[in-house]
């Protein structure tokens, strides 16, 4: 019965009712399977017990070869104490965006033991919870842009600033853009200076997963801008 709820609770609902949410999903998926390994156990026991079998010393044996899997099975234990906590955390949940370690990726399966990741190379990786000591999720609340531009550091700064506030007012007059950008862009004014350039700095903030596509439109803006007034990129010297 239990099982039954929690199929249906996973399934698409044809009466219109929600889906459930990723963690909801998630959790579920990892309650159906410890609840299948629990139930697989006493139903074997209650057979065998049926049957004829005498399983107390079977028990027994199961006590004995617990104990000594114990010592020898700390990792796993690790494992999902550290998945536990990071689902009850809302840490991630299938579909998320996530860097762990050097990896970025999708995340494709949560079990007790492990999360897989498949990055965008098509290469799917399987990583114990007990590995996991730091990560990064991007689906979590907002996205950010902070995008520096260098500019000659002969060029009119002013010049340079106006073509550069040019540029983000055309995005924002795109309403797919716009769409997807959280309050005002923030223009920091020159943030660097060096022997052969002056930096400019706009910053967003964005939607979930959205600051990519902020940052290539505003780059494209940016170019066409500059261009058009003759703001030049510092000569590279070697």
């Amino acid at each position: 019965m239990l099982a039954s709820l929690i199929e249906n609770r996973l399934a698409s609902d044809i009466h219109g009712r929600p889906l459930p949410s990723a963690r909801t999903r998630t959790l579920l998926t990892l309650f159906r399977n410890a609840l299948a390994v629990i139930i697989s156990t006493i139903t074997i026991m209650i057979v065998l017990s049926e049957i004829g079998v005498n399983i107390a010393p079977l028990l027994a044996g199961a006590g004995a070869l617990g104990l000594a899997i114990s010592f020898g099975s700390q990792t796993l234990v690790k494992d999902i104490i550290t998945g536990v906590f990071i689902q009850f955390e809302n840490g991630m949940n299938t579909g998320d965006l996530v860097t762990i370690g050097p990896l970025t990726g999708t995340v494709e399966r949560m079990s007790i033991r492990s999360v897989g990741v498949r990055q965008d190379t098509g290469a799917y990786h399987i990583i114990p919870w007990s590995s996991i000591t730091t990560f990064a999720n991007f689906v979590r609340g907002i996205g950010s842009v902070v995008a520096n531009y260098d500019v000659d550091r002969h060029e009119d700064a002013d010049k340079a600033n106006q073509a550069l506030k040019d540029a983000v007012a055309e995005l924002m007059e795109n309403e797919e853009i716009r769409g997807l950008i959280i309050g005002e862009p923030n223009f920091a004014g020159i943030v660097g200076l060096s022997y052969t350039a002056f930096t400019l700095r706009v910053s967003f903030t964005t939607l979930p997963l959205k600051q990519w596509t902020v940052r290539f439109a505003l780059d494209s803006q940016v170019k066409k801008h500059f261009d058009l007034v003759g703001v030049r990129a510092p000569v590279q010297t070697y």
